[in-house]
């Protein structure tokens, strides 16, 4: 599952400042792909990896880290989207519990 899906099943319907905070979760997801991305180019094989696959499926499978929540939980707000962020660099850097 790809987590724009998470963010598209927000409703796109709704007041301005529903708006916003989808445009927000979009922005903070492509952010995580990115991150993603970027660890894989650093440390792994690049080739033929999704990214975006990847962090869908991982953010949707329960994460001891974040007390069995998904990450996909957190994508909702900007401070949510930024503990995704910190649990994906301690994996970058071999400390990731």
């Amino acid at each position: 599952m790809c987590p724009l899906s998470l963010v598209y099943s927000v409703k796109s319907r709704g007041s301005p400042s529903q708006k916003k905070s989808l445009s927000n979760q979009i922005i903070g997801v492509h952010l995580l792909i990115g991150q993603v991305q970027n660890l894989v180019e650093e440390y792994g094989d690049p080739v033929g990896f999704d990214a975006a696959r990847w962090l869908g499926d991982w953010a949707f499978s329960s994460n001891n880290a974040l007390g069995w929540l998904r990450p996909a939980d957190y994508f909702d707000t900007v401070v949510g989207q930024e503990i995704v962020a910190d649990l994906l660099a301690a994996i970058r850097y071999g400390s990731y519990q």
